[in-house]
């Protein structure tokens, strides 16, 4: 690389998962951490977050099973129901 820039960190990063509960048990061992954001709920997770590092990057987890949905900011609102 002629500038020397490296890669630091992301803001975001977004993982797909077919077993949400499994997901989020397995995330949680390897982080050491809990969730910080669950949608719709923690017994129902259609979406799963994790904060990490200094800068509280966004780490999330969406249900594969949700087809024809791309993520954005309304996705959470469209899974409840909100702009459906």
């Amino acid at each position: 690389m002629a500038n020397g820039q490296t890669l630091r960190g992301m803001a975001m990063v977004n993982f797909w998962g077919a077993d949400m509960k499994a997901a989020r048990a397995w995330y949680s061992e390897l982080f050491g951490i809990d969730p910080y954001f669950q949608r719709p709920d923690d017994e129902n997770p259609a979406y799963i977050e994790f904060r990490l590092g200094d800068y509280q990057h966004e780490f999330g987890i969406i249900d594969s099973n949700v087809l024809g949905i791309m993520y954005n900011q309304h996705y959470l609102d469209i899974l409840e129901g909100k702009n459906a």
